[in-house]
């Protein structure tokens, strides 16, 4: 009876772009079902409500696409956020602040131990 509305299956690139998508979405199913409201009218009221049963039906159907679509996108953003991007440069570490003085001071505090700890006639 009535047209069954589908969305392209294009998974959006931004969620503006989602929800206005969405939006085209809803406006057509109403669109058309008014068209075919005005085609076939007037109805009787058996077929009346055969009519908003399958309206309900459509929205619903419409609605669970959009779900799908949006759990889909979502899925696959957490994929790209889990997995690592070999072709993406290497984070270059940055230099520490203060990392060379902390070093020598290390160094300097390694080379007193030592000079304390080492004897010549091994008392330890």
């Amino acid at each position: 009876m009535l047209a069954v509305v589908t969305l392209l299956g294009a998974t959006p690139a931004a969620t503006e772009a989602g929800t206005r998508r969405e939006a085209r979405g809803w406006l057509e199913l109403e669109r058309e079902q008014s068209r075919y409201r005005e085609r076939v009218e007037p109805l009787t009221l058996p077929q009346q409500r055969q009519l908003e049963t399958i309206e309900r039906s459509q929205y619903n159907d419409l609605r669970a696409l959009q779900q799908r679509q949006r759990r889909d996108v979502e899925s696959d953003r957490r994929r790209a956020l889990q997995r690592p991007n070999l072709d993406a440069p290497r984070p270059v570490p940055r230099p520490e602040p203060f990392g060379e003085q902390r070093r020598a001071l290390e160094r300097q505090q390694l080379q007193m131990r030592m000079r304390q700890g080492w004897s010549p006639f091994g008392n330890q």
